[in-house]
């Protein structure tokens, strides 16, 4: 059975593995960021409100998940924006993954957002991801740069 929910503080521990499998397999690993779970923990019920945070579960297994915040458009207050913070399914689930965009969609447009903005980290499947963001509706903004100070 393969289902899409949001996560619920049984969730989080399962989640916690997630991202750091998401933060090993990704480039982060060449910026040195350890991710510290109990602060994102803490963090997201702390944003409860304004934080958005689905799971996809496999066989009651959860393989993956999509989180981020809703925050106002700095320069019309008519946008209201869905920025997210991670977005990882485990391999062998990729193909489910549409699964939560899909779900973050149907929850946006019930609370108002009007746009979602995502990000992906250069693993050499760019041109896959752009093609499958494409198909989504989504287009091509920016590319990030982020260095250590």
């Amino acid at each position: 059975m393969i289902s899409v929910s949001p996560a619920i503080k049984e969730d989080y521990p399962a989640v916690g593995k997630l991202i750091k499998d998401f933060f090993t397999c990704n480039k982060f690993t060449d910026l040195e960021i350890e991710p510290d779970i109990d602060f994102s923990i803490k963090l997201a019920e702390q944003l409860a409100d304004k934080h958005i945070e689905l799971v996809l579960k496999v066989d009651n297994e959860i393989v993956g998940g999509l989180a981020g915040t809703v925050i106002p458009f700095w320069f019309n207050p008519e946008i209201k924006m869905f920025q997210e913070v991670y977005f990882y399914v485990k391999k062998g689930y990729r193909k489910y993954s549409h699964l939560l965009l899909d779900e973050l969609t149907v929850i946006c447009k019930a609370i108002g957002v009007n746009r979602i903005i995502m990000a992906h980290p250069n693993d050499g499947n760019l041109d896959r991801v752009e093609e499958s963001y494409r198909s989504r509706g989504f287009k091509k903004l920016e590319t990030h740069f982020i260095r250590r100070v």
